[in-house]
């Protein structure tokens, strides 16, 4: 029997395509005699998340189990859509000549000819592109018309089709190709569909993953506290890459908050890279060869689970059952210090143990004013924060050791030195509070006390004391002119007494 002979009934065959296999859902009702010239076509797309779900498309409007759970689209939440309606031509399917287990095959080597294999949402886009522009040049495709869902109703309505011959209905532009794991697959039918008339209700699907809120935080350490590690600061404008091996590759930036809510996975493996700091320049960037990344998997009911441990860069918050609430991602400041080598002004080699030095930052506040302030360190001569000349000297001073050696480390200069292209320019050096033994201690605006970070082995030279050193012969000639003024004074009240 040919596939004419059953054309009055009805012969529509929607296929939901979930992870490359088809599901043909077609069903029969009693002919109707004269069909409608015309028919309005009334495209229902839905939003789904589970890959078990499908929908029986019988021609008539469909409502409560019938839709399986699935809801309306909402372009107004998820983006604009595009469907196209093509007349397909004999030289693809003619259904007239067929029997029905034929035309089935051939419909579906017709459905692989237009995904040539693509799996991925933009793939099977690019794919229906090229069909569409090979077969509407040779006429196989014809009377294509396009509309756009922009809306929250999920329909869009071709109306005055033809109501006689094999059509084509393709999802042409889809919005978040990488939110989705399927675009809705291609809709083949025939008119008439027997049963039906005015309107035909057809339905089509995305495979949405399901929804998942595991909200990442960025956080990084203080400038103004660097061994602080617990409280931290939010850090905007941090860049994260999500991607699989299937192709997905999404942007996500950090908030106000220093927050990333990512969903809407498929299941399966993905990972979270950090892919730029740029926004921040005092914190340590990313570099390809050693990445901030986490590999984690989405299960079918949108859980997360990773087998990420904690480290410096990650803190993973999970719930009893192991699944993944939370992450916190660490950055670390840029931080530098400096070596001095104190040294004999006369005898380089000479090296001078116990001077005492602090560090002395001059700069500018936000408003643009001078501002002067100390270095604190701790006892390994880290860097813990900002104060005052007195907070300084009351914490760890920098002291030369008996190789004349001294020096520090952890100065976020990075970020001190953020504003300098605008002409305020951070400026570091030493300020001498105590001299080695038998030395001058050094002029506070002595250039030598001026360093960069990262200096290295800088000569710090001190140079001895003018005044001979005690046991000299200078010193005698201000003892013997002491002694020569007291006798002069003592002589002169005797005299004096003497004449009363």
């Amino acid at each position: 029997m040919k596939f004419k002979k059953i054309l009055r009934t009805l012969a529509v065959t929607a296929l939901m395509f979930v992870g490359g296999s088809a599901i043909n859902a077609s069903a029969e009702v009693k002919s109707t005699p004269a069909p409608d010239e015309n028919v309005n076509i009334q495209l229902h797309k839905m939003f789904n998340t589970d890959s078990s779900k499908t929908i029986t498309n019988t021609g008539s409007e469909l409502t409560g189990e019938a839709l399986n759970g699935m809801t309306p689209y909402d372009a107004t939440k998820n983006g604009n859509v595009e469907f196209t309606i093509f007349k397909v031509g004999k030289g693809l399917l003619d259904p007239d000549n067929m029997t029905e287990a034929e035309y089935a095959t051939a419909r579906d080597a017709l459905i692989s000819q237009i995904k040539k294999g693509a799996t991925t949402p933009s793939e099977i886009i690019d794919n229906q592109n090229d069909f569409i522009e090979t077969n509407t040049a040779n006429n196989n495709l014809t009377n294509s018309k396009a509309l756009t869902l922009q809306d929250s109703s999920g329909i869009l309505e071709f109306n005055n089709i033809t109501n006689n011959g094999t059509y084509l209905i393709l999802e042409t532009k889809a919005a978040n190709l990488t939110d989705i794991t399927s675009i809705s697959a291609p809709l083949i039918f025939n008119l008439p569909i027997t049963g039906v008339s005015g309107t035909a209700h057809l339905y089509a699907k995305n495979l949405f993953p399901k929804d998942t809120t595991t909200q990442l935080t960025k956080k990084g350490i203080d400038p103004l506290a660097p061994t602080n590690i617990t409280n931290l600061l939010e850090l905007e404008n941090v860049e994260f890459t999500i991607t699989n091996s299937s192709g997905y590759n999404k942007k996500v930036t950090t908030d106000a908050n220093g927050n990333i809510t990512f969903g809407n996975l498929a299941p399966g493996e993905y990972t979270i890279t950090e892919t730029s700091i740029s926004s921040i320049p005092w914190y340590q960037q990313m570099k390809a060869e050693n990445p901030i990344s986490m590999n984690f998997t989405v299960a079918e009911d949108g859980t997360i689970t990773t087998s990420q441990k904690n480290n410096d860069y990650f803190i993973i918050t999970k719930d009893k059952s192991g699944n993944v609430t939370g992450i916190e991602v660490k950055n670390y400041l840029i931080t530098g210090g400096a070596d001095f080598i104190k040294v004999d002004a006369d005898e380089n080699t000479k090296l001078l143990e116990g001077a005492k030095f602090i560090v002395k930052k001059e700069s500018f506040d936000e408003s643009g004013n001078p501002t002067t302030e100390y270095a604190k360190f701790n006892n390994s001569y880290e860097f813990t924060g900002w104060g005052t000349i007195d907070e300084a000297k009351a914490s760890t001073q920098l002291v030369s050791k008996d190789d004349g050696t001294f020096g520090f480390t952890g100065i976020p200069y990075v970020y001190d030195k953020r504003n300098d292209a605008e002409g305020k320019v951070t400026k570091y050096s030493l300020v001498e509070t105590q001299a080695p033994s038998g030395y001058a201690k050094l002029a506070a605006n002595d250039s030598q006390l001026n360093f960069e970070m990262g200096s290295k082995d800088q000569l710090i030279k001190n140079k001895r004391y003018s005044l001979p050193i005690t046991g000299g012969m200078g010193i005698w000639l201000f003892v013997i002119a002491g002694l020569a003024l007291m006798g002069g004074s003592g002589y002169l009240y005797y005299k004096k007494q003497r004449n009363v």
